[in-house]
C-alpha cells in the first residue's frame, strides 16, 4: 500500500557514516547482540524492505493477536525498548523496528526530518509486515516519527501512545542543561570513563543497568548520535487524525518537561483522550516503565 502523495511528500534519504570507525561499529554491534540475548521472552525478527533499505524487526507475541507498531528514541534499538514492552505482547502482536539511520540492524540511510521522509519509512515498514493499519506507540524520538505519519497517513493508525515523545510544537525543552550534557558527553567521547558513565548519562536516565550503561558508553564513543527529529508538529499538521491518542510525559524531562509538553500536546492534538505525568527522568525509571505500560494496555484496548 502506497500511501497518497508520497512521491510528492517524502524527502529523500542520506547514507550516513554512522560510526567513527570499523572498531566502533563492531563495539555497538556487539552491544546490540548482548541485550539481544539477555531477552528472556520468545521473538521473532525479520527484515523488511523500505524506500530507504532494509529495515530489522523485532516482533513479539501471538501471531493473531490485534497488531501494534512501537518506534523507539534515538541510538536505543527494538532490544532495548522489548523489556519495557513485553507485558503488552500478552494482548497484541507486538512489532520493533529498528529506526533506519540509527545504529542497530537496519540501513544505515537517514531519512530527511522534512517531507514526511520518516511517515513513508514507517508506512514502507506496515506494508512489509502486512498492516494496512495498527496500534502505534512512539517513544520520544520514535514519537515523531509516529507524529509524522499521522499528518500524511492518519488513517494507518488505530490508536496512537506516545510517551516522553519528540515532534510536538510547543514543548520547547531549557537550553542550558541541555548544553551542559552534550558536552559532557562530547567530553565523554575523548576521555570514556566506565566509572563515570552513570553521572554522565543521569540528566537523561536516572536508572540504567549495566548492559545499557555499556550501550550508552559505546554510543557515546563510536556513534554520531545527534540527530534532529521531523516536526514539530501543530493542530493545523495534524487537522485529518481522529484517532484516540496518549500522553505520557515527565516532570523531570531534560528535553520535553511535562509542565510543557502536555499544554503543547493538547493544542496540537485535538483527540487527545488521557495524558499523565510522572516523576521521573526522560528515560523512564523503571517503577515509572510499569505504570506506563499498564495503562498504555488500558488505553489500547488491552
Amino acid at each position: 500500500m502506497t500511501t497518497p502523495g508520497d512521491s510528492d511528500r517524502v524527502g529523500p534519504g542520506q547514507p550516513v557514516a554512522l560510526f567513527r570507525s570499523t572498531a566502533g561499529r563492531a563495539a555497538v554491534q556487539a552491544a546490540y547482540d548482548r541485550q539481544l540475548a539477555r531477552l528472556t521472552f520468545a521473538y521473532d525478527t525479520r527484515f523488511v524492505e523500505t524506500r530507504f533499505g532494509p529495515t530489522h524487526v523485532l516482533m513479539m507475541g501471538p501471531a493473531d493477536a490485534p497488531p501494534a507498531v512501537a518506534v523507539h528514541g534515538v541510538n536505543f534499538p527494538a532490544p532495548f525498548v522489548a523489556p519495557m514492552a513485553q507485558n503488552l505482547a500478552q494482548r497484541f502482536r507486538l512489532h520493533l523496528p529498528d529506526v533506519v539511520g540509527q545504529p542497530g540492524r537496519s540501513a544505515q540511510v537517514r531519512p530527511s526530518r522534512t517531507g514526511h521522509a520518516y511517515a513513508g519509512w514507517l508506512s514502507d515498514v506496515m506494508d512489509g509486515l502486512n498492516l494496512p493499519r495498527a496500534m502505534l506507540i512512539g517513544l520520544s524520538f520514535g514519537g515523531s516519527i509516529a507524529l509524522d505519519l499521522a499528518a500524511v497517513a492518519p488513517q494507518r493508525i488505530e490508536k496512537l501512545a506516545l510517551i516522553v515523545p519528540a515532534g510536538i510544537a510547543g514543548a520547547d525543552p531549557d537550553l542550558m542543561p541541555l548544553a551542559r550534557m552534550f558536552f559532557d558527553w562530547y567530553l565523554f567521547r575523548w576521555f570514556p570513563d566506565r566509572a563515570r558513565i552513570a553521572e554522565v548519562v543521569k540528566p537523561l536516565a536516572w536508572t540504567l543497568d549495566d548492559t545499557q550503561y555499556d550501550y550508552f558508553s559505546a554510543i557515546l564513543q563510536h556513534a554520531r548520535w545527534l540527530i534532529s527529529p521531523p516536526g514539530p508538529f501543530a493542530a493545523a499538521d495534524l487537522a485529518a487524525f481522529t484517532a484516540p491518542c496518549a500522553l505520557h510525559a515527565a516532570d523531570a524531562d531534560i528535553f520535553f518537561p511535562a509542565a510543557r509538553l502536555i499544554p503543547a500536546a493538547r493544542a496540537a492534538l485535538p483527540t487527545l483522550v488521557e495524558a499523565h505525568a510522572y516523576p521521573s527522568s526522560h528515560v523512564p525509571t523503571p517503577a515509572m516503565q510499569a505504570e506506563v505500560m499498564t495503562r498504555v494496555m488500558r488505553f489500547l484496548g488491552g
